[in-house]
């Protein structure tokens, strides 16, 4: 199979991931998806599942199984509020774009996401800024697994440099390092090492 090089693969590509007794539960503007399924065993014990889906991403962001609907509904408010915040951020990451000035200040943490059948993480600080350009150092990070071979990682703190400081040019808050996309970092981020 061809990698699919845009959305609209993509999210063609997404319907093999979602099992066909599954129900949409939330569809958002920027192509976040969520389906549920409700399952009653035949000893009357009933399992609440949930799959989610990032973006125009094919494969899911996670697939669990919840012993409770309140279990479920929790993780399903997380996503909710993440894409939320997300679409937010980007709106106004946008906006900052268009004035082309670099909105970064020294000490933020941003970090890059990148990989196709695993994502892998990267954080850096930024060190110095100046109107058009930022400097970033890499820096050390924590991981704890949430699943097979997947899990969350988030930078160590204090911060811990570990690597030599880059420059790059940025407008607002967007910037890239080896031609991958770097952002704010505003929380734990999903890896895996599905590869």
């Amino acid at each position: 199979m061809t990698r699919p090089v845009n959305a609209t693969e993509r999210l063609a590509l997404r319907q093999a991931f979602i099992p066909k007794d599954y129900s949409p539960y939330l569809e958002h503007e920027n192509s976040s998806a969520l389906y549920v399924r409700d399952y009653t065993f035949p000893t009357g014990s009933t399992k609440y599942y949930a799959i989610a889906f990032w973006g125009t991403s094919a494969k899911p962001l996670w697939h669990h199984s919840f012993k409770t609907i309140e279990q479920r509904d929790r993780m399903i408010g997380e996503f909710r509020d993440r894409v939320n915040h997300s679409v937010e951020y980007k709106a106004k990451q946008k906006a900052s774009e268009l004035a082309g000035v670099c909105t970064l200040k020294v000490g933020d943490i941003v970090n890059t996401s990148w990989g196709y059948d695993q994502t892998n993480v990267d954080f850096f600080v930024v060190t110095r800024v100046s109107a058009k350009m930022v400097w970033v150092r890499p820096i050390a990070s924590d991981y704890e697994a949430t699943g097979h071979m997947c899990g969350r990682a988030w930078p160590v703190v204090p911060v811990r440099m570990v690597g030599e400081e880059t420059k790059h040019v940025c407008r607002g808050s967007s910037f890239s390092i080896d031609g991958h996309g770097a952002s704010l970092t505003t929380g734990d981020k999903y890896t895996s090492s599905y590869a």
